[in-house]
């Protein structure tokens, strides 16, 4: 496995040991972020025609190692974010596994054995012991409310040391672990991400007429990272996943952060949504009471015209009678009242038209109570 944490004195032995393109290529970080890292912590480089002098058999001169007060170690990381903009979504990544590896140096050191474990840890110990969690293809899978582990028994005390390192560091950072919907989850800002810990195998195929599959351990771990929404799994390879620790945890606090923005952001628009949605059915509701008042200014003006209407009418006919009799006088009386009834700025009562909507004129029967 390659190292991704050096000292300066190893630092300065690999630089003069070849050239500068070389190394940045095998430690697959970029030339100018070496150049830089060893500007910082003053280490010597080799001058221009060094290697040159070298092809050709020449004697040259490799400068001490000057003493330097700076820090005990210099990682892969350090070295590959000295020429990024640290604004970048890159170099933010890059900052948070170095502050990772900073301030959790020890607990990244994941022990062989053991130490304290935590308490997770310490139940899934005591049930490793039961063959009820062995499924029929040797592996112990525990989950629920449990952590979730699938692997064979000679890597049990592997994945649990990975698991308890892993763990402290989450707790430690002010994360916590949760089980939900069977899952083992770190709750970080708020956000839950789950967390998956498997041994890796390999599936042949063993059915003739329909398929079935054996499944066969082969020893290499697979960490999966919020299975559901956005799955990602760190495979052992060539670091295997004690070194990935920083990495995972920087990825999933990333992760958590971003959807906790994102989940703000969707509050704020469902929030302005809502506010206009309400803004929107107010003024629809004021519309259509403006609207209904309207209607009634028209009506009480149509009904004022023809209020009028009648009363002139009533007066010239009261005019068009020479000789005036009782029957006449009646009508008239009746009439007037008629017109003071449907006049908006009076409306008199009239004990005959109770019922009688002003509008339609159309009239209500109310059924006969004894």
């Amino acid at each position: 496995m390659q190292k991704s944490i050096f000292t300066r004195e190893e630092l300065y032995e690999m630089i003069w040991k070849e050239p500068l393109s070389k190394l940045a290529k095998r430690l697959k970080v970029s030339e100018e972020g070496l150049k830089q890292t060893c500007v910082r912590h003053k280490i010597p480089r080799p001058n221009r025609g060094h290697w040159s002098k070298i092809k050709f058999g020449k004697s040259v001169l490799i400068p001490e190692l000057p003493n330097y007060d700076s820090c005990e170690t210099i990682s892969l990381l350090e070295i590959d974010m000295e020429h990024l903009n640290i604004d970048s979504k890159r170099g933010k990544f890059l900052a948070l596994q170095k502050q990772i590896v900073k301030e959790h140096l020890k607990m990244l050191k994941v022990p062989k054995r053991l130490i304290n474990p935590e308490k997770e840890i310490k139940i899934c110990i005591e049930n490793s012991k039961d063959d009820n969690y062995k499924t029929r293809e040797g592996f112990y899978w525990f989950g629920g409310d449990k952590l979730n582990i699938k692997v064979t028994k000679p890597h049990l005390n592997r994945a649990f040391c990975l698991m308890d390192s892993f763990l402290k560091i989450l707790k430690n950072r002010g994360h916590k672990i949760e089980f939900r919907y069977g899952d083992t989850c770190a709750v970080i800002y708020g956000q839950y991400v789950e967390i998956y810990l498997r041994e890796k195998f390999e599936r042949t195929k063993t059915g003739k007429d329909y398929p079935m599959y054996d499944f066969t351990p082969c020893g290499l771990f697979v960490l999966a990272i919020d299975k559901w929404g956005g799955r990602r799994e760190y495979v052992d390879g060539k670091q295997n996943l004690e070194e990935m620790l920083p990495k995972i945890i920087a990825s999933m606090e990333i992760k958590a952060e971003e959807e906790r923005q994102w989940k703000i952001e969707n509050e704020k628009r469902e929030k302005k949504r809502k506010i206009q949605e309400q803004e929107y059915i107010e003024l629809e509701r004021k519309k259509e009471k403006d609207l209904e008042d309207f209607k009634g200014l028209l009506l009480s003006s149509e009904r004022w015209h023809k209020a009028e209407n009648l009363r002139r009418f009533i007066d010239r006919m009261e005019e068009s009678f020479v000789n005036r009799n009782k029957v006449l006088e009646d009508w008239l009386e009746w009439a007037r009242k008629k017109a003071d009834w449907y006049d908006p700025f009076v409306e008199a009562k009239d004990e005959m038209m109770v019922g009688v909507d002003r509008e339609s004129l159309n009239r209500k029967s109310e059924p006969f109570n004894f």
